[in-house]
């Protein structure tokens, strides 16, 4: 904490005491068996957790640019992120964000999906743009499709629809181009239980790439 004393503060919590069991369930902390360090952004997303011990690179490295820490909040709540990565400088913003307000809207994914917009230059959220291979000074619009927990399956560049990303969920986590998982749901029926078996699927396939 020492190098972190200027954006972060630290509080020990005992579990046990009633006045901390609304953080307990807010976090579904449980009955942890060993002692646990958190670290929450100030939205209130998880972005790093330590049983026992930990090192400082390790706890360093849990602070999240602003896009990164909104990314996750949606990520850890079971939902899909949609990063809009656009500024002023760069062409196609508003053909980007037509496909994404239309698949956000769409009743199969508007309670498992969100959008995120960023500017990519902003200085700020470098090391998030790092991570994700995304050149900062791109001059079109870009935008990545995350899925729970974690996940960057696809960049797209420019434009997008909104079977551009029901595609690309299809093919990493469904059954392939064919797929008609999603088409089985019924009218007004809740989604999650198909959507959740595609995350798993994609999840599983990038950490076996990895």
């Amino acid at each position: 904490m020492t190098q972190a004393g200027d954006r972060a503060n630290w509080k020990a919590v005992n579990l046990n005491d009633p006045a901390s069991q609304s953080l307990v369930q807010t976090y579904n902390l449980g009955n942890p068996v060993t002692p646990l360090v958190l670290s929450i952004a100030p939205n209130g997303a998880i972005m790093g957790v330590f049983p026992e011990t930990f090192t400082q690179e390790q706890l360093l490295a849990s602070f999240g640019t602003p896009g990164q820490e909104a990314c996750q909040k949606s990520l850890i709540q079971g939902k899909m992120v949609l990063l809009c990565l656009q500024n002023d400088q760069t062409q196609f913003n508003q053909q980007a964000l037509s496909g994404v307000q239309s698949f956000i809207t769409d009743p199969r994914f508007n309670n498992y999906a969100e959008a995120v917009k960023i500017d990519p230059s902003d200085p700020a959220e470098a090391p998030f743009m790092q991570n994700l291979n995304i050149d900062p000074n791109s001059r079109t619009a870009m935008t990545v499709m995350m899925t729970p927990p974690g996940v960057p399956v696809s960049t797209f560049t420019g434009g997008t629809t909104k079977n551009s990303f029901v595609n690309e969920l299809k093919m990493e986590g469904g059954c392939g181009a064919d797929c008609k998982c999603l088409e089985s749901v019924p009218a007004g029926g809740d989604s999650k239980p198909v959507l959740s078996k595609f995350f798993s699927k994609i999840s599983g396939k990038f950490r076996n790439s990895g």
